[in-house]
């Protein structure tokens, strides 16, 4: 008679699991950051444990009903050896599937064809808790942005310096009207100058992305204190001028911005790209820097890109005009300098020699002049 009298129970305690599963799918839909490490069972005598290392990539999840969730960061692999070199990071997207069974998280990774389950200690309306290792847990905190509908951008560019070690090098240009412009030059998955087009569903999503960073509040720049790490510039442009730039050296950026470059920066992997042949030499691998007699201008990476994609479209001209600027850069390892009034630009012999015509005076439209500053 025994398991007559336990059947309800068992039915009990099957609907509570049933329950609790549909609590927690409910709870957790939603956009995640990273918090912090909760230590557990830490006695007065034991030894604190050294906090984690800084994660370098700062991870973030968004789940979505219908058991589907978005790694922020992407999934992929590193191709460590293609041909003589790095073959760099190969992207694998950021959809995948996910599952609540019990009190467990399962997560599917779509690169290794296997689950990992995380228990979850517990979700509130702006708090998940995951229980990582014995005696640690880590925090996540629900993201919160407000949305302009209203607000655009013209174009997204995102530039790369490399580092100390095997940091892709690259630029890459995102317009509202889908064209994309891409340039490589190490630790990529490919090398060279390319053209590609999105849709512009894909430019509003890539444009999302970095509005929930709220781009307004952003600072001009953010640095970590070590060395030999990279650099990322990100430049917004609003009425075919610069409208905002930031730089973060070594990933110190708020999680919502990391997320959105890091992203749009392997964007091209998904694209069908076009290699273009180029007659203009002129490279953004290193930063331009205006000089006016003792005062100077530097632009960031990803604003010498821009200026570059300016000059591509540019007319060859044989105007005459009065140089007030001077600017550096690199050509097969070698520095050169170009001559410029802003709007045209004169490049040196071993650069051809030609003169070009912007159309316009790149630095009073973007407001460089107030930039200039004596050197230091």
């Amino acid at each position: 008679m025994r398991p007559i009298y336990l059947l309800p129970i068992l039915l009990l305690l099957f609907s509570c699991k049933n329950e609790r599963e549909a609590q927690l799918k409910r709870d957790i839909v939603g956009e995640w950051e990273f918090a912090k490490f909760e230590y557990l069972n830490i006695h007065e005598d034991s030894l604190i444990p050294p906090p984690p290392p800084v994660e370098r990539y700062k991870m973030g999840y968004e789940f979505k009903p219908g058991e589907v969730y978005e790694n922020k960061l992407g999934f992929g692999w590193v191709d460590t050896i293609k041909g003589n070199g790095y073959g760099g990071w190969h992207d694998a997207g950021r959809i995948s599937k996910y599952k609540i069974e019990g009190d467990s998280l399962r997560l599917f990774n779509p690169v290794y064809k296997e689950w990992k389950a995380i228990k979850i200690v517990s979700v509130s309306k702006d708090t998940l808790v995951l229980q990582v290792s014995k005696d640690t847990q880590k925090k996540y905190s629900k993201l919160k942005y407000q949305n302009n509908p209203d607000e655009h951008f013209d174009q997204i560019i995102v530039s790369s310096s490399g580092c100390y070690g095997s940091c892709p090098i690259a630029d890459i240009s995102i317009r509202q009207n889908g064209d994309v412009v891409f340039q490589a030059f190490k630790y990529n998955t490919v090398e060279g100058f390319f053209t590609a087009g999105i849709s512009r569903k894909e430019y509003n999503s890539i444009e999302l992305d970095f509005k929930k960073s709220n781009i307004d509040s952003l600072k001009q720049g953010y640095y970590a204190s070590h060395t030999d790490d990279e650099e990322i510039s990100v430049t917004f442009i609003k009425g075919n001028k610069i409208y905002k730039t930031v730089t973060d050296y070594g990933n110190e950026s708020p999680f919502p911005f990391t997320w959105a470059y890091h992203n749009a920066r392997y964007l091209y992997q998904h694209l069908d790209l076009k290699p273009q042949n180029i007659p203009l030499s002129l490279m953004s691998r290193w930063e331009l820097t205006f000089r006016k007699n003792d005062l100077r201008c530097s632009l960031a990476k990803s604003e010498s890109f821009y200026l570059y994609t300016e000059l591509i479209k540019a007319k060859q001209t044989e105007q005459k005009f009065n140089p007030e600027y001077k600017a550096r850069y690199w050509k097969d390892d070698k520095e050169l300098q170009l001559i410029t009034d802003g709007r045209y630009y004169k490049f040196p012999p071993e650069d051809g020699g030609i003169t070009l015509d912007l159309g316009y005076n790149f630095i009073t439209r973007n407001s460089l002049g107030k930039r200039f500053a004596k050197n230091e």
